[in-house]
């Protein structure tokens, strides 16, 4: 059995603002992608934890996790998060 199995699509690399711990000194965020990260690794009961930045505005966002298992099994979960004012 091959280790890496075919991904859905090709991996992309999206920009990721460089923030400093503590700074407020970014340029406004207004990216309509806030985070793609095509190479997450779960454990063995199928958790992995994932952090990145939102974005400057306040509202509600969707997520959309989609991938597949060594054996070629897809999944996907749908979920909103909510950006709050500073």
């Amino acid at each position: 059995m091959d280790p890496n199995p075919l991904s859905i699509m090709p991996a992309q690399q999206f920009y990721q603002p460089k923030y400093k711990n503590g700074s407020n000194t970014a340029p406004f965020d207004a990216r309509p992608v806030i985070h793609w990260e095509p190479d997450i690794i779960t454990d063995k009961n199928g958790r992995a934890t994932v952090s990145f930045y939102s974005a400057d505005i306040p509202g509600s966002y969707s997520i959309s996790i989609e991938g597949s298992n060594l054996d070629g099994n897809i999944g996907t979960h749908r979920s909103k998060l909510k950006v709050m004012e500073k």
